[in-house]
């Protein structure tokens, strides 16, 4: 053999096995903060071609208040399960998209994605992507405005209660729940999912048994197995084993209203759920929907209680908000004066 070639040839398998080794890192994100080291952010920012974001080790709620999340690579993002992870856009307190996905192929897994607005309308409030390839799942993409998922693939995902639509036509959808139903893809329903909270499936959802098991690996959000077949989304329902710990709050859109006016609610449980109930205060209730508008036709103060249920909690676990419902205010100005508007010290009468 000679030498002469040997060497560089070498040397150059060298250098590609050290380059391919640098470009496919894992980054672990760990902390929920929006933006700094250890967040999902810096991790995005700091990425190249090849790398996975891990993110398992992460729970709670990251909250985007310094934008979107603009992603420019080729990446695996790997979330520790919508009941344990959501990351949230902030709408109304900004009006931005969650995910941005630009040029790049992505895969994204484990994670809700919330509460993300598209700013005009023109749909993917949760996730945009743009001359990309992106495949989404076992995910629940819920609760964004503007759309809920645009241009991209989900696969076992729960995609509902998203304002405007929850896909738009060019996204391909397979064993997911979504309305309306799809007609790229195989395997959807678009039954109410009867989630009794943002990530649990009730004991009477129509996504038990409706998911593909090759979209599913591991566990489902809660360590317990998959069916064969398994449930759409990140959890598996195992009557008899859904017990433990419940820990539930709410949040409204608004808490002083007119009649007639609607109110965003959203249901925060933690924990394995069975079932959740609203009660308005009006005499209307509304069973395992995590996102609910309702509206008061009377003046008056509303208790609205929510309630999540388990195995270990037969009667309940609540939490309650009060919502008041106003007449609409009257504000007088002198007509003869010079300067006849309205003041911001005046009271309403």
């Amino acid at each position: 053999m000679n030498p002469h070639v040997f060497l560089p040839a070498l040397v150059l398998t060298l250098l590609c096995a050290g380059s391919t080794n640098v470009r496919a890192a894992t980054i672990s994100v760990t902390n929920a903060a929006d933006s700094g080291a250890g967040s999902l952010r810096a991790a995005l920012a700091s990425a190249t071609n090849g790398d996975t974001i891990d993110a398992t080790g992460v729970f709670g709620a990251i909250i985007l208040t310094s934008g979107e999340l603009l992603i420019t690579n080729n990446l695996n993002i790997n979330g520790s399960g919508p009941a344990n992870l959501a990351v949230n856009g902030n709408f109304p307190n900004t009006t931005n998209r969650v995910f941005n996905i630009n040029n790049s192929t992505v895969s994204i897994s484990g994670l809700t994605i919330t509460n993300g607005h598209s700013g005009d309308n023109s749909g993917g409030g949760g996730i945009i992507i743009v001359a990309s390839t992106m495949t989404v799942s076992n995910c629940a993409v819920s609760g964004n405005s503007g759309g809920g998922a645009s241009s991209c693939k989900l696969a076992n995902c729960i995609a509902y209660f998203n304002a405007r639509a929850n896909y738009d036509p060019s996204c391909t959808l397979d064993h997911c729940c979504t309305t309306p139903l799809p007609t790229n893809g195989v395997g959807n329903i678009s039954s109410d999912p009867q989630l009794a909270s943002a990530s649990h499936l009730s004991a009477l959802s129509p996504c038990i048994g409706k998911g593909s098991y090759a979209s599913v690996s591991g566990n489902d959000i809660d360590g317990e197995p998959w069916a064969n077949p398994p449930s759409i989304g990140c959890d598996e329902y195992h009557p008899g084993a859904v017990t433990g710990p419940l820990t539930v709050s709410l949040t409204a859109t608004y808490t002083t209203v007119l009649t007639g006016f609607t109110v965003q609610l959203t249901a925060l449980i933690k924990g394995r759920t069975t079932a959740s109930v609203w009660d308005f205060g009006d005499g209307i209730r509304a069973t395992n929907q995590p996102y609910t508008p309702h509206a008061w036709a009377a003046l008056g103060d509303y208790a609205v209680v929510l309630r999540a249920y388990n195995e270990s909690q037969p009667g309940g676990i609540s939490a309650t908000a009060t919502v008041h419902v106003i007449a609409r205010p009257v504000h007088y100005v002198a007509a003869a004066s010079a300067t006849p508007g309205l003041r911001a010290d005046w009271p309403l009468r």
